[in-house]
């Protein structure tokens, strides 16, 4: 019985290394060295932890496709932690999960909603450094907050949204435009 339990289990997973590399269809940005995918899963849920066992970070996404160095998500809704608290929650159209650095990045409609306060951040772009403890981005954000609003290009800020920094073009507004 445990052979072929065994048996099916290494069949099952030859099978999925086998069409995992059928109808990839989305690899790493020009440039970047193509490579077959490891496997590909759909429906995924991802957890992942420091080397204190503190919970760093969950993620759902519709597909992944996991690579020798970085996982591929597509439409992401990721919980982000801190001392072992979900802090933030993030989606996006795609990210890219490199686990040994602890590093996300987001692309595409990215949302940020700080669980503490519901500060919101708006970005075409996101990369979330989990031993750093920082967001940051290059492009254009928008943060909502209660009665006000603020724009800009370029930020780094805590994952909670209580430090931003926006690096130029900055406009506050206040009251109405939410």
């Amino acid at each position: 019985m445990r052979k072929l339990g065994k048996l099916l289990w290494c069949g099952f997973s030859i099978f999925l290394l086998g069409c995992s590399a059928q109808g990839v269809t989305f690899y790493p940005e020009k440039g970047e060295k193509k490579e077959l995918p490891l496997l590909e899963a759909k429906k995924v849920r991802l957890l992942g932890w420091n080397e204190e066992g503190e919970r760093l970070w969950e993620i759902e996404a519709l597909r992944a496709v996991e690579f020798k160095d970085f996982t591929l998500l597509e439409n992401p809704v990721a919980y982000l932690y801190q001392k072992g608290e979900k802090i933030a929650r993030v989606e996006a159209k795609k990210a890219t999960l490199f686990t040994s650095q602890a590093l996300l990045t987001l692309k595409g409609e990215v949302s940020l909603v700080s669980l503490p306060e519901g500060d919101r951040l708006f970005t075409s772009f996101l990369k979330w450094e989990g031993k750093k403890k920082k967001i940051s981005t290059p492009e254009k954000v928008i943060i909502k907050r209660k009665g006000m609003t603020l724009e800009g290009e370029g930020l780094i800020a805590e994952l909670d949204l209580s430090y931003i920094e926006i690096k130029s073009k900055v406009k506050t507004y206040f009251g109405g435009k939410e």
